[in-house]
């Protein structure tokens, strides 16, 4: 006997999955006006998603069942708001291997704005957070986790004013431990006002940050910005691009990237 062929009818490639919410969408409401930052996709399916609200401009979470439905099993209805200090902004969110949560973003400090780094635990338990209380305005906008188990390292990227360059903005890699305790922390320029908005780790563990800086030419200044770390986080990888950073001009446009994954031959894809 043959096997019978599933004739289960697929929903149109690229259309809204009738599977996921109502048609394909899901909104969810906290408290004042609420926008996403990013998303991440757990092993099981459920779906992270991260943002700001304007009530107390609190970070925002909520997490989904693979149907789009509110999680119950995270903070009691799948939704919670933290925070951690004034003025908070979600820019990324990744999950550990071990279903921890890890947000990133924004907040005021006392001397300027800080990186903000928050670790929940799969219930929505707070487990630690991390500010960097540097004297300049310091902006986090991706995260990404380096390795497995309790030698994993949170890697955070963002932009940073600490830099020798006057005024201009850096690009800032900061390293955590699985504790929260700071490893590394340095930061990048690609010869003009730089900006880190992505950051994935290779199969090495070596980590390529992405984003824009308005050096490098063109009618209109603003090209991708692409440097690749060795695990460390604090040295270019020089095995990349002869120097280990790289601009990149599309068609004399204002390009910025906005996010960067790496495929299975250990090629560098780019969006924005």
């Amino acid at each position: 006997l043959e096997d019978l062929e599933a004739r289960d009818v697929p929903a149109a490639v690229g259309a809204p999955d009738p599977s996921f919410g109502t048609a394909g969408v899901v909104r969810t409401t906290f408290n004042g006006v609420d926008a996403a930052a990013a998303v991440a996709v757990q092993a099981d399916g459920k779906v992270v998603v991260v943002g700001s609200t304007s009530t107390g401009t609190n970070i925002a979470v909520a997490r989904y069942n693979p149907d789009g439905t509110p999680d119950p099993t995270f903070a009691g209805d799948g939704t919670q708001l933290v925070n951690v200090g004034t003025n908070e902004t979600a820019g990324g969110v990744a999950v550990q291997d071990d279903g921890k949560i890890v947000i990133v973003g924004t907040a005021a400090g006392a001397a300027g704005l800080d990186f903000v780094v928050v670790r929940l635990n799969p219930d929505g338990l707070r487990t630690f957070g991390f500010d960097d209380g540097a004297t300049d305005d310091d902006r986090a906008f991706g995260v990404a986790v380096q390795g497995t188990g309790p030698g994993r390292r949170i890697v955070v990227v963002g932009t940073t004013d600490q830099s020798d360059d006057g005024d201009l903005t850096n690009l800032g890699v900061v390293r955590l431990s699985d504790t929260g305790a700071l490893v590394s922390a340095a930061d990048f320029t690609l010869g003009g006002n730089d900006e880190a908005r992505g950051v994935a780790i290779d199969a090495d563990g070596r980590i390529v940050v992405v984003g824009h800086t308005d050096a490098g030419g063109g009618a209109i200044p603003g090209n991708l910005g692409v440097i690749r770390l060795l695990p460390d986080g604090t040295t270019l990888d020089v095995g990349f691009a002869g120097d280990g950073d790289l601009v990149v001009d599309i068609g004399g446009g204002n390009d910025e990237a906005a996010g960067v994954a790496i495929d299975p031959d250990g090629r560098i894809v780019l969006a924005g």
